[in-house]
């Protein structure tokens, strides 16, 4: 037998064993669909189940994680019913924290929080085009929290975002000791670890100790 025809019965194989593969993944989303309790029930009570999945802590209490292990993406990688019902269940993707965000990643979470308030919190960049997402969503937002290694506020103004609901707003410059090396010399107050303002509806802070809002 000619290595050639080895090769074209391996190929052959490895077909027939991806295709087996795929019916086993379908055949096992069909039993759990069978077995699954949440999907004979009314979407409005299986969307409360899911609103009470334990969410991650960050600046602004409890947001949705964008990795998939935490919820609501963990929601999605179940079975078909479950992926439906989180998809239209808007309450679930109204607050979101991302570390190292994708613009096109929260463009989809904030497009399915539909017309709900929006709790958004990021880390470590706001480049411009995670900067027009947000003020796409800017009527939308009513808490903004921005912990960055390097932020260019300039992206958040437009005459196109108002953000007439916004009640907090938090900015935290976040230095690490690679930011400090190259940076070191070049900053005009590096010592300035913090600086906290505080009004009546809006609230901005630089992480660290110093609070202007008691001075």
């Amino acid at each position: 037998m000619y290595v050639e025809e080895l090769e074209a019965r391996i190929d052959k194989l490895a077909n027939e064993i991806k295709e087996l593969q795929h019916q086993k993944c379908a055949t096992q989303r069909q039993l759990n669909a069978l077995r699954d309790p949440v999907e004979r029930l009314p979407l409005e009570i299986s969307s409360e189940i899911f609103l009470q999945c334990p969410f991650e802590h960050d600046g602004l209490g409890q947001m949705g994680q964008s990795k998939p292990q935490m919820a609501p993406l963990l929601l999605l990688q179940i079975c078909r019913a479950w992926t439906n019902i989180a998809s239209y269940t808007p309450a679930l993707w109204a607050r979101v924290h991302m570390d190292r965000p994708r613009a096109n990643i929260l463009q989809v979470w904030l497009q399915r929080a539909r017309n709900h308030a929006l709790a958004v919190s990021l880390r470590r960049t706001l480049s411009l085009d995670l900067a027009l997402v947000l003020r796409r969503h800017s009527e939308q937002l009513t808490n903004l929290y921005l912990r960055l290694a390097e932020c260019n506020m300039t992206h958040l103004i437009s005459d196109d975002a108002s953000w007439p609901g916004l009640r907090t707003f938090r900015i935290g410059l976040q230095f690490d000791d690679e930011y400090d090396k190259y940076h070191r010399g070049r900053l005009p107050l590096a010592p300035l670890r913090a600086l906290l303002c505080r009004s009546e509806s809006h609230r901005i802070g630089f992480g660290g100790s110093l609070d202007m809002g008691r001075q």
